[in-house]
């Protein structure tokens, strides 16, 4: 595989592929590009073959100084082996020599876990009468990358590192501050663009592409970097912003807690229990120190049970009782009081159209909302225990079926207040939400999520 740009980049790698790793490593790489076309070139002589492309750029590419596209060809012959060239493109609506870029500007935050390797070139160019023998390129880098981590990929005009520093016509690199990369074209000769004897204005072009990682996750805002370019003992010219961002996209989010009630009017005379409740949501992703939205799902059982004593209700019951030699009989029962057993089991939704959120930091998050609340009984059931005014008989047990009075469909608007601790950007977090639907209608809901 070779890859170019301007100058040339003079990369070379030679791979040697085990069994089905060629096959993974082609798949891999036609899946990172988005417009792919292939063709087949036949000749009977040995003249060389040339391929145009037009490619149309958008407007945000022309705004963006660090657009860069990259384009793969795969030849293939028929006998021998594949051939790989990535050339590199810049997009730029004016020309500047002078410049900083940085590759794939445009990162996934959901996977940068997986791939923290940031990858800068900057480019410049002696525009002087004279060469320039000492160049000098000092990065100021984000403060979320480790500047210990450089790794030079390539430079021109090439040279081999100082190893003293008495030595010349070489490079050497260092830190300075915590967060400027210096690295340093020792007693070289680059031509001027204004030199009578140069006429290849490559030859007075230079550039260093280099590899840092994050020292930790990045915030899921813009980071930036930018360079000051000396040239012998002159003012320092300072490149652009070279930007990277995230893209955007929405994380869903999984939900597992309970509701503890605080207080709970009706249900004063109820033993109320409501199962654990599991839910979904769905947010953009990671959003850095400013306000967005959240909106969530949940659903869980509850149990409402009820026993009143001595109901005052006068009435008879017919029932059938065994007479002294077994056989049942129709008898006429009177009684004062019953008791009643009512049961009820519902299906809780809990849908939270409005949900307002804010991150203080990578653990730390509070929110503010409202829910709507829709509880559909699916099950009641009423028992009366009836009291004979003959103490000779026991209490009678009589199911009613459908508890009629019970409670069914039941809607319900409530605000809340809630705080999240744990990474609150991706992955898993605990929280804490206050539900209030009035002086008397307070609950608090105690849950776990983890963030997509």
């Amino acid at each position: 595989m070779t890859l170019s740009g301007s100058p040339d980049y003079s990369i070379k790698e030679e791979y040697t592929f085990q069994p089905n790793e060629a096959v993974a490593y082609f798949s891999e790489l036609y899946e990172s590009y988005k417009t792919i076309s292939s063709y087949e070139i036949e000749s009977a002589t040995e003249e060389g073959q040339f391929s145009f492309i037009n490619l149309d750029v958008t407007p945000e590419m022309l705004a963006d100084t660090n657009a860069i596209v990259t384009i793969t060809g795969i030849y293939v012959p028929e006998k021998g082996e594949a051939v790989v060239h990535k050339l590199e493109v810049p997009v730029v609506t004016s020309h500047d020599p002078n410049k900083m870029s940085i590759k794939q500007s445009r990162l996934n935050y959901r996977t940068l876990s997986k791939n923290k390797e940031l990858i800068y070139k900057v480019q410049f160019q002696n525009d002087g009468e004279g060469d320039a023998k000492n160049v000098r390129l000092e990065t100021v880098l984000p403060e979320q990358v480790d500047p210990t981590t450089f790794k030079l990929l390539n430079l021109y005009p090439y040279c081999e590192p100082c190893t003293t520093d008495e030595e010349k016509g070489c490079w050497n690199q260092y830190i300075k501050g915590d967060d400027t990369l210096v690295f340093h074209f020792k007693d070289i000769s680059l031509p001027g663009t204004k030199a009578e004897d140069v006429f290849d204005q490559d030859s007075t072009k230079g550039f260093i592409r280099f590899s840092v990682k994050t020292g930790k996750k990045l915030e899921n805002k813009p980071f930036r970097a930018s360079t000051e370019i000396f040239f012998d003992k002159n003012d320092p010219i300072k490149t652009n912003y070279a930007t990277g961002r995230f893209r955007k996209s929405l994380s869903p989010i999984l939900f597992g807690g309970y509701n503890g009630f605080i207080s709970q009017p009706g249900y004063k005379e109820m033993t109320y229990k409501e199962t654990g409740m599991l839910g979904i949501g769905l947010a953009p992703l990671a959003p850095y120190k400013k306000l967005f939205w959240q909106v969530e799902v949940y659903a869980n059982w509850s149990q409402y049970r009820q026993f009143i004593y001595d109901v005052d209700d006068p009435g008879m019951l017919t029932v059938d009782l065994p007479d002294d030699r077994g056989d049942l009989w129709p008898t006429e029962l009177f009684y004062d009081y019953y008791d009643r057993a009512l049961e009820s089991r519902n299906l809780n939704l809990r849908v939270v159209p409005l949900h307002i959120r804010y991150n203080f930091n990578r653990f730390i998050a509070v929110g503010a909302g409202a829910l709507t609340q829709f509880r559909i009984n699916l099950k009641s059931n009423e028992e009366r225990i009836y009291k004979p005014l003959e103490t000779m008989y026991e209490p009678i047990h009589e199911d009613y079926g459908r508890w009629k009075d019970g409670p069914g469909k039941d809607f319900g608007v409530k605000a809340f207040l809630d705080l999240t601790v744990g990474r609150v950007y991706l992955g898993p977090s605990i929280g804490l939400r206050y539900h209030y639907g009035g002086n008397n209608d307070q609950h608090a809901n105690l849950y776990a999520a983890w963030r997509f």
